[in-house]
């Protein structure tokens, strides 16, 4: 029987800079609604509204980097009642 192997490293280039929002995971509109678990529209007044962080454009499409949506739920009121 063989032993199991560690996997190979990937090939793939890692971004240098931190400041590259690529480097993170980007999501859509409705991918960021499913993941809050609210409706595209609610997103999108939130967005309207400066609640929401801004979607950066990538060739054009809006995409929302999860880190900045995750910074923003630890900056939300705990106290929301």
């Amino acid at each position: 029987m063989r032993e199991p192997q560690a996997p190979q490293s990937s090939s793939k280039v890692q971004p240098e800079s931190s400041s590259n929002p690529c480097q993170y995971l980007c999501v859509t509109k409705s991918e960021l609604a499913e993941h809050l678990r609210m409706s595209t529209r609610q997103v999108e007044l939130l967005v309207k509204s400066g609640k929401l962080p801004r979607p950066v454009r990538l060739s054009g499409h809006p995409r929302w980097v999860l880190e900045d949506v995750r910074e923003w739920l630890r900056s939300y009121p705990k106290d929301r009642g």
